[in-house]
């Protein structure tokens, strides 16, 4: 299955026809870049696809990335650490009175259209469902239900 990481066959990329063929730019590098990557069993992989081809929104993105030259790939992510040291984004382990900076994955989380719109949809479910819920609570304290139960009667009816 790691045979396919990046080596440009065509799978994935989201090309047809004459192009599949087509050597993809920084071809070698995404090779390189990958030589040794593969698929862990029964364990869901964001890079390889179930048929051990990578998948098309990271193939974009290595086609992309494959085009800045060393340099300019070391400038970037030094920018963002720069600017996370900078900003004072750090987080403090359990137990452990001492800041420490926040770690950044330099590659980001690619999610593609599909599951993008599977994200949407859950999250407005569950935004529609708190908002129920709290009309729900806001009723019964504006009705004063929730508390009647808790009261102690007054004796002096």
């Amino acid at each position: 299955m790691a045979g396919h990481a990046g080596q440009g066959s065509g799978q994935g990329n989201g090309q047809g026809g004459s192009q599949g063929n087509k050597v993809r730019p920084g071809n070698r590098r995404v090779a390189q870049w990958t030589r040794g990557y593969a698929r862990l069993p029964g364990i869901p992989d964001e890079y390889i696809a179930q048929d051990g081809a990578p998948r098309e929104v990271w193939t974009r993105f290595f086609d992309a990335f494959a085009e800045l030259t060393p340099g300019d790939i070391e400038r970037r992510f030094g920018s963002a650490d720069r600017h996370l040291r900078e900003a004072g984004v750090s987080h403090r382990a359990p137990g452990e009175t001492a800041d420490r900076m926040w770690p950044l994955s330099h590659l980001p989380l690619l999610i593609d259209e599909a599951e993008w719109q599977q994200l949407t949809a859950g999250i407005v479910q569950r935004a529609q469902l708190l908002e129920l819920r709290l009309r729900a609570q806001a009723t019964r304290w504006k009705t004063g239900w929730c508390c009647r139960a808790r009261l102690p009667r007054s004796t002096n009816r």
